[in-house]
């Protein structure tokens, strides 16, 4: 016969083990549940929707009121879209898609959206905010296909210009000079002109603009006989004049053409 201390010790082990194995299993379904798991309660739709629904991504969409989100006025495309993804955070993209002849995508801004809270984190933004309004807007939209630049009036053609080869293709580069000059009003009449980029020279440091001037008494853009081959133009308002400056070799030269109220006045070259 044991002892009745052995048995009393047989029993406290027991229920010693009983708890032991239920503490385990208590602390085991406790760190489970408190484990964190992938939030993906922010879709990627959810994500997109947010970033469409900052002011300054509406403001900028508004301009594409055209067929799949396309500019009327250029046929560019505007796109915001998944552009990564991570454990915590999608990385929307909004950009503008550049059709033919150039087939870019110029960037407008990133974003981090985290999935558990929908909150964003700017990474990278580019809009125009500061730039003031063209002021063509009220008088036409300009439309590039091929060498072919369609000027838009109430929603027709009303006339077609040309830009050179060079110019398509460094517009396709993303030079740093523009396709077409919109803001500048050359013979001061109040009504923007229009200086379309020709073509390139020393080494893309020269970029040569040709002048169209707006006649508001046909609607018309007419091409000027003296404002062509105008290189990296700048306008002086004060003295009413057109800079041209360019480089050849490794001097710069300047020419000024002053308008006189009816005409331009070629001032000669002097080097700058």
């Amino acid at each position: 016969m044991k002892p009745r201390g052995f048995s009393s010790l047989i029993i406290i082990l027991g229920v010693a083990a009983l708890i032991g194995i239920g503490t385990y299993f208590y602390f085991q379904h406790s760190l489970s549940n408190s484990t964190p798991k992938p939030d993906t309660s922010v879709t990627e739709v959810k994500a997109i929707q947010i970033i469409k629904s900052r002011p300054e991504v509406s403001k900028w969409l508004a301009i594409f009121s055209g067929p799949n989100s396309t500019d009327p006025a250029t046929g560019n495309q505007a796109v915001v879209e998944i552009d990564d993804e991570s454990s915590t955070t999608y990385t929307v993209r909004v950009y503008d898609l550049v059709g033919p002849p150039v087939d870019a995508a110029d960037t407008v801004g990133r974003w981090l959206v985290n999935k558990s809270t929908g909150s964003v984190s700017p990474l990278f933004v580019s809009f125009p905010t500061a730039k003031a309004p063209d002021p063509h807007s009220t008088l036409y939209k300009l439309k590039v296909s091929g060498n072919s630049v369609s000027v838009i009036r109430g929603g027709k053609v009303v006339q077609t210009l040309t830009a050179g080869n060079e110019a398509i293709q460094a517009e396709a580069r993303n030079d740093s000079q523009p396709l077409f000059i919109t803001d500048q009003d050359v013979n001061f009449d109040g009504n923007p002109d229009l200086a379309i980029l020709t073509g390139t020279g020393e080494s893309d440091t020269n970029y040569f603009y040709d002048y169209y001037i707006f006649n508001p008494k046909t609607g018309l853009l007419e091409k000027n006989a003296i404002l062509v081959t105008i290189s990296n133009p700048t306008l002086d308002t004060a003295k009413k004049e057109l800079i041209s400056s360019y480089r050849s070799g490794s001097r710069w030269y300047t020419r000024a053409f002053k308008f006189d109220g009816k005409k331009f006045v070629n001032g000669g070259e002097v080097p700058a």
